[in-house]
């Protein structure tokens, strides 16, 4: 869906929303993953390409194709992920953190799948958004066409 600014805490806030839009996922992010996702959402092309552009760019010279990021677990505060690429008929998965894989998936147009679980464990989804109704300046980016990921 976007991202946002955290009123509570001033951090960005990358906010998932499923295909039905019924369900919504913030993540906290750091400033610089934020930048990686808004520039590429933006199409902004930055003189020097970033690390999220490397990593994409060895994807696709080397033939390996991102097949899906999925967010899978929460311990705590933070949410665990995972990418799952293939070059030929071999599979392969990844720890990553979620903003990273985040970035990366949608340079690829590659689809985001979040768990059932962590669907149904996440209460603060809307809360996020009811606070944000009042403080529209708050808001760095939300919606694009840009984007080619399937969320959620």
């Amino acid at each position: 869906m976007g991202i946002a600014l955290d009123g509570k805490n001033g951090l960005p806030t990358v906010i998932l929303k499923s295909l039905d839009t019924k369900s919504f996922l913030p993540l906290e992010i750091g400033p610089f993953e934020a930048s990686a996702i808004i520039i590429e959402i933006e199409n902004v092309k930055p003189s020097r390409p970033m690390a999220h552009d490397l990593i994409a760019e060895l994807f696709i010279r080397h033939g390996l194709k991102l097949l899906n990021l999925t967010i899978y677990q929460k311990l705590e505060t933070d949410y665990l992920a995972k990418i799952e690429y293939r070059k030929g008929v071999r599979r392969y998965t990844m720890e990553v953190r979620p903003s990273d894989g985040i970035a990366v998936a949608i340079r690829l147009g590659t689809p985001i799948l979040v768990t059932q679980e962590i669907i149904n464990a996440s209460d603060k989804g809307t809360s996020i958004l009811d606070s944000m109704d009042n403080i529209s300046s708050e808001i760095l980016y939300f919606e694009s066409n840009n984007i080619g990921a399937h969320l959620m």
